[in-house]
């Protein structure tokens, strides 16, 4: 999904929750890290981990920043965090 709409999700989101509206930062390139794991067998296993979204809050500031393009489950997930963040219980969307 665009960024477009992406944030047109997002608008969806925040209304339906009647929430404050947070910041949002996207950037073109999703975080991808290698890390290497030490099995019990002494084996060196190597896992790409792939970062598309994160919630951030520092003191009272809480932001939203996605890497690369993010799917409607991204940016669903992100936004929960900052639901939860809020104590603010997810709604459906009612057909």
């Amino acid at each position: 999904m665009k960024e477009g709409e992406a944030r047109e999700l997002l608008n969806e989101l925040f209304e339906r929750h009647n929430v404050p509206w947070i910041a949002t930062i996207f950037y073109p390139k999703p975080i991808t890290k290698k890390v290497a794991y030490l099995t019990k067998l002494g084996v060196s296993i190597t896992v790409n981990t792939v970062t598309k979204g994160t919630f951030n809050t520092m003191m009272d500031e809480c932001w939203i920043e996605f890497y690369g393009i993010p799917s409607p489950t991204d940016v669903r997930h992100e936004f929960r965090h900052y639901l939860d963040h809020l104590g603010v219980e997810y709604v459906r969307r009612r057909s």
